[in-house]
């Protein structure tokens, strides 16, 4: 069962971080698992939680390309400090282990340049940021989403300039063919309500009453003005004190009407005064939307640049498997055709082979043939010889003085031997 480890950034260790040897994927990367070893315990499951944090984005279900980019402003510092340290052990790995990673020894400068890391630089007066992968299940977000009443919301809880504290596991080293990164995704997020930001209000003081004589003028302490203000007149109040403002109030409307003609100008005055003030406030906040939409854009033109190189570079990660597929396939065929020939080859040397043996057989068969003849002469050869030799013998006899044929019988045989004598030829 696999053991796991969840760790605050500040807690964690970089040095006691290890990586497994690569192994290929199903999509033909390879990937170094990680594994934490602490107080002679291995965890195969690392996980770092962040601080509270600010998104860039908002979180949109994008298949395997869902990210989230967060700020690391001057309030993460120690943050990107950790981030900045676990870039420099990754790339120190890959170099110590390159020998036994990819059979082959590079340096430290060719490491450094296939690594790619995370951490987006500072631009212009954007702050930098880290982006962390969204794992998602057949389209469905797996990464847990907490409010800030740990109840589990949607991924539409995450909006632009939020907060959130997140959990984020260290999948591992991902190495393609030109450049190996980090897989660091999302495993758990509490996001914070988005601060309510205060509106700007028209002017609200009526200045009308500044012509009341009988209004006190403000002290120096703002909490006695504040009380004198919530000072009201209680049920048991004399008649005195009821004669005396009723007198004010009269004082009040007569003064009103004597100064309407002139309040009526100043009025006037000050409500051109308090329009083009709402103007010039409504042009201030035009502008500031305006600014806020340029912004927007750039970061949303930015956003498309970096999804176009990630496109591009899978295009090429493609191509290059496709290129790989075919020079295999072509191995293949290749082979095949090799096998094909050295059948063909075999073939054809059987069938010289037959034309030998048949050659051989015709040539054995002439010589058993022309040896049978050759016995066939040599017994005839004998023969004549007996003849010959039976032939002298007789001849010797009739050459003898006073030798006579006994039979006729006899004569006819020397005739016969005669014969074939003459007619033997060796």
């Amino acid at each position: 069962m696999p053991q796991r480890i969840i760790l605050d950034y500040k807690n964690f260790d970089v040095s006691k971080l290890r990586y497994q040897d690569p192994k290929k994927t199903k999509s033909g990367s390879y990937l170094a698992e990680p594994y934490y070893e602490d107080n002679n315990q291995i965890y195969d499951q690392v996980f770092i939680q962040t601080p509270k944090i600010v998104c860039i984005n908002d979180l949109e279900l994008n298949g395997p390309r869902t990210y989230l980019d967060l700020k690391l402003d001057n309030r993460q510092e120690r943050f990107s400090e950790f981030l900045n340290q676990l870039d420099e052990y990754n790339v120190e790995t890959a170099f110590t282990n390159s020998s036994n990673w990819f059979n082959k020894s590079f340096t430290l400068d060719v490491i450094e340049d296939f690594y790619k890391t995370p951490i987006k630089p500072q631009r212009a007066n954007k702050p930098s940021s880290i982006r962390f992968r969204v794992p998602t299940i057949k389209g469905e977000l797996s990464c847990q989403i907490y409010n800030q009443k740990r109840e589990l919301s949607s991924n539409n809880l995450v909006k632009a300039d939020c907060e959130m504290i997140g959990i984020f596991q260290i999948v591992g080293l991902k190495f393609l063919k030109q450049q190996f990164v980090p897989e660091m995704s999302l495993f758990q997020m509490k996001v914070y309500d988005s601060k309510q930001k205060t509106q700007l209000l028209s002017y609200m003081i009526n200045d009308e009453s500044d012509e009341d004589e009988d209004i006190p003028e403000p002290d120096d302490n703002l909490e006695n003005l504040i009380n004198d203000e919530e000072i009201m007149p209680e049920e048991n109040d004399t008649e005195t004190e009821n004669e005396t403002e009723t007198q004010q109030l009269e004082q009040e409307v007569v003064d009103a009407v004597s100064n309407e003609e002139n309040t009526s100008v100043d009025n006037n005055t000050e409500q051109s005064e308090e329009q083009q003030t709402e103007e010039q406030v409504e042009g201030e906040q035009l502008e500031e939307t305006e600014q806020i939409q340029e912004q927007q854009q750039t970061e949303e033109q930015l956003e498309g640049e970096q999804l176009e190189e990630q496109q591009l570079e899978e295009q090429q990660t493609e191509e290059q498997q496709t290129e790989e597929q075919q020079t295999v396939e072509q191995q293949t065929v290749e082979q095949h055709l090799d096998e094909s020939n050295e059948k063909e080859n075999e073939q054809k040397l059987t069938l010289k082979d037959k034309k030998k043996i048949n050659l051989i057989d015709r040539k054995k068969k002439k010589l058993e043939l022309a040896n049978k003849r050759s016995q066939k002469v040599r017994e005839l050869a004998k023969k004549a010889e007996e003849n010959v030799r039976k032939l002298q013998e007789k001849q010797s006899r009739y050459e003898s003085p006073g030798y006579e044929y006994k039979t006729d019988d006899e004569a006819s045989d020397d005739e016969f031997l005669l014969d074939n004598l003459e007619t033997v030829e060796i």
